[in-house]
């Protein structure tokens, strides 16, 4: 390009909008933006739809009805189809509240042997 055609500042258009003149040689189409813009046609990850879909290809038909209808949730029905893990929360600012997620998914005595467990091993290393 010519030095003499932008001695103005702010006159200069985006890179790729130049006239094809001024480049010297034809117009290179901006192909970040064609990458980024994909629409898919089918949903995926962890959307309703995605996984309606997945518990209907896997042989799940009763557990997708059953999301369809609202009876159950997606995320319950992806982890009783076994293509998700249950999760709890997890707050190391305050111990009891995390103690009590604990409890509504372990034995109270399967915690403390596992504690006890965890202490034993600490003490040895």
């Amino acid at each position: 390009m010519r030095a003499d055609i932008r001695l103005e500042l702010g006159k200069a258009p985006p890179p790729g909008k130049r006239p094809k003149e001024e480049l010297g040689e034809p117009e290179q189409l901006d192909i970040t933006y064609n990458i980024s813009n994909i629409n898919r046609d089918t949903p995926t990850g962890t959307s309703r739809n995605y996984t309606i879909r997945r518990l209907k290809s896997e042989g799940h038909e009763e557990l997708a009805n059953k999301v369809a209808r609202k009876e159950i949730s997606t995320n319950a029905a992806a982890i009783e189809a076994g293509f998700r893990k249950k999760t709890g929360a997890f707050y190391p600012e305050d111990i009891n509240r995390t103690a009590r997620v604990l409890l509504k998914h372990f034995d109270p005595d399967e915690l403390i042997e596992a504690l006890v467990k965890l202490k034993r091993a600490q003490r040895r290393s």
